[in-house]
């Protein structure tokens, strides 16, 4: 389907709100990831946080698909 998800785990205990700094931090790990494998497929970007994560401007830019706990079990 010409589709990668890359899976960001985070454990907090209460909902995950995403700073400026880590959002950087993930978009560094998605392009190092773009350049090693050097795919030409589609990278959707998928945070795994028990609680859920807050809806900000780095969330709603960044991140293409969030899973709680409950969506695991």
């Amino acid at each position: 389907d010409q589709v990668i998800n890359l899976f960001e785990i985070k454990f907090y205990n209460d909902i995950y709100t995403i700073s400026k700094s880590y959002s950087a931090s993930l978009r560094s790990k998605r392009r190092v990831f773009q350049n090693v494998t050097q795919t030409q497929k589609q990278i959707f970007l998928v945070l795994i946080a028990p609680f859920g994560v807050a809806n900000n401007e780095y969330r709603m830019d960044l991140v293409d698909e969030v899973l709680e706990l409950g969506d695991l079990f």
